[in-house]
């Protein structure tokens, strides 16, 4: 990501999220996404307390990542650390530990709550879509390993189907549950959407020394 940025001519800082480079209130926004289950549980604190020390007051700091027990967590267990070349181990956050994690840091004011973020793909017909979610979630994922047996569209296809099979959720208000594929009057194409929930703690710096942001 940071050669593409530098490529772009977009300044880019290739640094740890534990032992960030920026001086002391230097930014007013910290955003830690989707990798953040990459950093070892007991840096996690570190990274927290960090993003505090560089926000400038009114700033805000963004944990992004996903629930431990979530279809994506089962996901992670059940696909991608069995059919990817590296393996995928590694711990995924609960409420209160991100809770915990923006209280002990002091930010002013935090919450934690969890959005939607699913998978879409498009296609001419049902099963180009199909395929093409299959397609982007096995190399989005590296599952190298599904293709063991299987023609490159069977590949494809098994992913589409386990992903539809593990990405189920409770009913919830205006949240997408399961598998959606649907017709767009526009193109006359196929649109696939498979749900995903990712859970986000925000922490706010005061933007008043002594006051509730």
């Amino acid at each position: 990501m940071v050669t593409t940025a530098w490529a772009a001519g977009v300044p880019a800082l290739l640094q740890r999220a534990e032992q960030p480079l920026l001086r002391d209130r230097s930014v007013d926004a910290v955003l830690l996404a989707y990798g953040s289950h990459h950093v070892p549980p007991s840096d996690r604190q570190t990274v927290a307390t960090e993003a505090h020390r560089m926000l400038r007051p009114g700033g805000a700091f963004v944990l992004h990542d996903f629930l431990v027990g979530s279809p994506v967590d089962v996901w992670f267990e059940e696909v991608t650390d069995v059919y990817s070349a590296t393996g995928h181990k590694f711990l995924h956050f609960t409420r209160d530990e991100i809770d915990g994690y923006l209280e002990k840091a002091g930010y002013d004011h935090r919450e934690v709550g969890e959005i939607d973020d699913p998978y879409t793909a498009v296609g001419a017909t049902p099963e180009e879509a199909d395929l093409e979610i299959g397609r982007y979630l096995l190399n989005m994922y590296g599952l190298v390993k599904v293709f063991e047996g299987r023609t490159e569209t069977e590949a494809y296809r098994w992913v589409a189907e386990t992903a539809k099979a593990v990405f189920r959720y409770p009913d919830t208000p205006g949240s997408l549950t399961s598998c959606e594929l649907r017709r767009e009057e526009a193109t006359g194409g196929w649109r696939v959407t498979i749900p995903r929930r990712a859970v986000a703690g925000v922490g706010r710096v005061s933007s008043v020394a002594g006051k509730t942001a």
